[in-house]
């Protein structure tokens, strides 16, 4: 009988690939014509029938497809190439609950197939149905004991627990999750990394921190990959919830001083600072300090540790200073200036340590980012940072060795004198310049930009020169004094800048976003829109910058192009939907459990967005306007879109 089994499925598989091949193929009239003659043979074929429904949607005729494949749904198939077709089918009317009951009523016919049973689970998977994928788990895995299906079975408990409410989650289905985890560390059954990983997240979201950290420091670690310090990271940050002040910042210094440039580690390091000072907390007179060093539990402590690692910066001489050092000594001198602490006059004055953090790296890209981040969320007084600007500027005067700031004689003079302009321009100094001197320093601007550009005249077409800041400052100094003066001509010399500009750097998207800006400001439309065709918006660009370009193109009557990007855009939402849920099965296929919140959470963030809602509005009006010529036509347009009032 497997023969003659083995023999049939071989003779329709050779039957149907032309049909196969005909779809792969994009003939789909042809494929409805294959499709038609096999039936004509066999008129009881099923998977020929699912084929020519497959066929007969991508020819736009849904209603008859949708008659065939009811015709199928109802005979329960169970044979894969069946089953396939009709996945294809309803996932292409988006109907993937039929999915699912298509392969509910094949596992009833055959509840011993390990295979239907997967596909049974991935399809509720795609659903979003966890209640019905841990019951296809559990079955699963009393059909065949493998740890990935009881692992199924536990993740979708724990999906289960993300959307009820809060009671039920941690009284009945994290602990449920948690128990049978156990179950499995006690019969050492725990095969995987990803395993472990679900086990932590599983105690994270119980706040049952001991027993994660209990499990860190056990025989599961070895199972846990030791990439960089994420071990030590994640047991710190445990120290850190269970608010054990003294182990948290012995955890945190030993993580620092394995990696002096992550600044989410002095955060935390400050932070149980802070609350060991906060508390009075004093080490036993007996205790003996650990390898890892000694608890700092006052501000001297920690300006000597932090101290000690500015020293080792300023020893470095290959000329690879790391920045994390020195911001951590503004962020403690800054929290010793608020809490009104004399132990700040032992690091210096804030002007001091800023003018001396850009002497150190003024000449990085990144010093304008480090700088007017730091001073923005100290709320520095307007003097002071009038202060530090002066000093910076005599910096600069002073490298040039005359009485002004000349043209740059290098990459990193010009860098720094950047810095400088950035930080001017971010504090708002010139604002109460009158127009000719914001004129003046707008021209001055553009001169430092056309000589800068030599600075990168080896770079790739790929690469932004390293000038192009400057040709955006004086953008916007222009743009500046048109809001105060009302000149149109000086949108015009923006205009003109910014495409010369591209010229040097055609993929500076900065660039391109302001000068598309600039082109709706004049209602040139036209030129908006090739530039917001050369920025090449993607995927999830879609929501960040779609609408920068269609309520232009409707207010100028561009219906037509309009309409193109929003249904490019609809396009990806609608699609979002179902790449995201062919990343959630991979997700459970490969065991990476933990990406499996983060990718729910994305897709529920993308269907709701705000965008999406106006794309389909604003494509419906668009509908309306440009295909319907007759009331007939307008029935069915409308008939189409499914409004619902009720629903809002």
């Amino acid at each position: 009988m497997a023969a003659r089994s083995h023999v049939d499925s071989g003779v329709n598989e050779r039957r149907l690939r032309p049909i196969y091949d005909c779809l792969d193929n994009g003939n789909n009239k042809k494929a409805l014509q294959e499709a038609d003659k096999l039936l004509k043979k066999q008129k009881d074929f099923l998977c020929a029938k699912a084929l020519k429904a497959l066929a007969l949607i991508r020819l736009g005729r849904q209603d008859e497809a949708v008659g065939t494949l009811q015709e199928v749904h109802v005979e329960d198939p169970t044979d894969d190439p069946t089953l396939q077709a009709m996945t294809i089918c309803y996932r292409e009317l988006h109907k993937p609950q039929l999915i699912a009951d298509a392969y509910e009523r094949a596992t009833k016919k055959d509840p011993q197939n390990e295979e239907l049973l997967s596909h049974l689970f991935m399809s509720h998977v795609r659903n979003g149905d966890y209640k019905k994928q841990q019951q296809t788990a559990v079955a699963l895995y009393k059909l065949k004991p493998k740890n990935p299906y009881y692992f199924w079975a536990i993740m979708s408990i724990v999906m289960q627990a993300n959307v009820a409410e809060e009671k039920l989650a941690k009284q009945m289905l994290l602990p449920l999750a948690e128990r049978m985890t156990e179950k499995f560390v006690k019969e050492n059954k725990l095969e995987a990394e990803a395993e472990v990983q679900l086990y932590l997240m599983i105690l994270e979201q119980q706040e049952k921190y001991e027993e994660a950290i209990e499990v860190l420091d056990g025989p599961l670690r070895e199972k846990l990959s030791p990439y960089q310090d994420v071990l030590h990271r994640r047991k710190a940050e445990f120290l850190i919830k269970l608010q054990r002040w003294p182990e948290a910042n012995k955890a945190f210094k030993k993580l620092i001083l394995g990696n002096p440039d992550q600044w989410s580690y002095y955060v935390e390091y400050f932070k149980s600072v802070y609350n060991l000072i906060e508390s009075n907390w004093q080490p036993d007179e007996n205790s003996i300090d650990t390898p890892e060093g000694c608890v700092d539990y006052n501000f001297q402590m920690a300006i000597d540790f932090v101290a000690a690692l500015v020293e080792e910066q300023n020893g470095t001489r290959d000329g690879r200073k790391l920045r994390g050092p020195y911001l951590a000594q503004i962020e403690l001198l800054n929290e010793l200036l608020k809490r009104n602490d004399p132990l700040a006059n032992k690091i210096g004055s804030m002007v001091e340590i800023l003018a001396s953090f850009y002497e150190q790296f003024g000449s990085k890209p990144s010093c304008f980012v480090d700088l007017s981040h730091v001073i923005s969320t100290m709320a520095l007084k307007e003097e002071d940072i009038k202060m530090l600007l002066d000093k910076i500027k005599a910096s600069l005067v002073a490298e040039n060795s005359t009485e002004d700031i000349t043209l740059p004689k290098d990459l990193k003079q010009m860098n720094r004198h950047l810095c400088y302009s950035r930080l001017c321009h971010y504090f708002g100094f010139q604002e109460d310049w009158n127009q000719h001197q914001q004129l003046t320093y707008a021209h001055e601007l553009i001169e430092r930009y056309h000589h800068g550009l030599q600075f990168g005249s080896d770079l790739l077409s790929t690469e932004n020169q390293p000038a192009d800041n400057y040709c955006l400052l004086a953008a916007h100094t222009l743009i500046n004094i048109w809001k105060q003066t009302g000149d149109e001509r000086l949108i015009a010399q923006v205009i003109v800048l910014l495409e010369q500009s591209l010229k040097s750097t055609p993929a500076n998207f900065q660039l391109k976003l302001l000068l598309l800006k600039m082109y709706n400001i004049i209602g040139a439309v036209g030129a908006s829109y090739g530039m917001y065709e050369s920025i090449d918006v993607k995927h999830i660009q879609q929501e960040t910058l779609g609408y920068l370009i269609v309520e232009p193109l409707l207010c100028c009557a561009f219906y037509s192009t309009a309409s193109v990007i929003l249904g490019n855009s609809i396009r990806f939402f609608t699609g979002n939907y179902k790449d995201t849920v062919d990343y959630l099965i991979s997700c459970y296929k490969f065991g990476s459990f933990t990406k499996i919140p983060e990718l729910v959470k994305f897709r529920e963030q993308v269907n709701n967005s705000f965008q999406y809602a106006i794309a389909t509005v604003e494509r419906m009006i668009l509908d309306l306007l440009l295909e319907t010529k007759s009331y007939q036509e307008t029935e069915k347009t409308i008939s189409s879109m499914e409004i619902d009032p009720e629903k809002g």
